[in-house]
């Protein structure tokens, strides 16, 4: 299932490339079959977009909501804070009132738990289905990504299974942004070759057939 993401705005110019990405996306001529909302826009750049919510909604009104109408199935921003954000509310009761398919959410939590609590919250809060479109194995607390990979693996296959057996997820996909630490990279980036945790996502994957 192939999909897209306007990333921002533009607002941010040269940084994170914005401009460069907007202006892609406004050269589309075609009708993508699923479209994500802006990137992380309650974080701070370069890595995520940084948009408030009320020009957020001006520009999904005038750039996204058009997509909608023509059958491409939209998602929702995808937020750097997880069930204790407070961005999509006001962003969702904005003059524009935007309205999206699925809730695209970010999961970084260190145990399959954590990951139900963010599924569950987003779910319970905006009554749609949910893409997952990161998790990441990382202490929630102090921000950091786990390293041993005994624990990783354990944790990719417990969040696949869990995942996979949800109805209210439509989708997910593993994070291998940046500030993940070595372990956690799905390839490696001298090499080119899988990782033991890239492997053992597959390897979860699989599992399931």
């Amino acid at each position: 299932m192939s999909s897209f993401q306007l990333w921002g705005d533009g607002h941010l110019g040269d940084t994170s490339s914005d401009a460069d990405r907007l202006a892609a996306f406004k050269s589309i001529i075609s009708t993508p079959p699923y479209m994500m909302g802006f990137y992380e826009p309650d974080w701070t750049p370069p890595d995520s977009s940084n948009i408030s919510p009320t020009s957020a909604a001006s520009t999904w009104s005038t750039l996204l909501a058009p997509l909608g109408t023509k059958g491409t199935i939209l998602g929702s921003p995808s937020l750097a804070t997880q069930k204790d954000e407070s961005w999509l509310t006001p962003f969702e009761n904005a003059s524009e009132h935007p309205t999206w398919d699925y809730t695209c959410i970010h999961t970084n939590k260190p145990n399959v738990t954590g990951v139900m609590e963010d599924v569950e919250y987003y779910l319970g809060k905006y009554k749609k289905p949910i893409w997952v479109s990161e998790f990441a194995c990382v202490d929630d607390v102090t921000w950091a990504p786990y390293v041993d990979a005994d624990e990783i693996k354990m944790f990719i296959q417990e969040v696949v299974a869990f995942l996979q057996g949800n109805e209210s997820v439509v989708a997910y996909g593993y994070s291998n942004g940046d500030g993940l630490g070595d372990v956690w990279s799905m390839i490696d980036s001298t090499t080119g070759a899988i990782t033991a945790s890239g492997q053992g996502y597959l390897d979860a994957i699989h599992a399931l057939h």
